[in-house]
């Protein structure tokens, strides 16, 4: 099982068994968390990046850069960094409980800053969204 199916899993309670995770939907987190880094609230990678920064969490933001394992961060500080209306936004878009949306991003973020950073390099380029999501699909699912 892939990140996106161990994700879709962990949103299901302990006491549960968790569905064959879908592809779409996992796609579907994925398409949002990627317009959730561009929307002009967050301003691309490196706004995540400086709001990660701003809440005194830059070891975190410097470690999903880096070439080495993604350290965590919790929901709560998650929403804290990115607001609670951005993940309301995403938990609308994938039919999720809030908190179901803010514990999915913060083990997917990781992983993607990390995809999108490659070789410990932030891009200075805006990079093409499409091709993003395509790399990621690939390298998550």
């Amino acid at each position: 099982m892939g990140l996106l199916g161990q994700i879709l899993g962990s949103m299901m309670g302990p006491s549960q068994t968790p569905p064959p995770p879908q592809p779409q939907q996992g796609h579907s987190m994925l398409e949002s968390a990627l317009n959730l880094i561009h929307s002009p609230g967050i301003g691309g990678l490196g706004g995540l990046l400086a709001l990660l920064q701003q809440k005194g969490l830059g070891h975190i933001a410097s470690g999903w850069v880096s070439d080495g394992p993604n350290p965590p961060i919790n929901s709560q500080q998650l929403t804290d960094t990115i607001g609670e209306q951005h993940v309301q936004q995403f938990a609308q878009q994938n039919g999720m409980s809030q908190p179901q949306a803010a514990n999915a991003l913060s083990q997917l973020l990781p992983h993607v800053v990390d995809q999108m950073t490659p070789n410990g390099n932030v891009p200075q380029q805006p990079t093409d969204m499409a091709s993003i999501l395509s790399m990621l699909k690939q390298k998550l699912a």
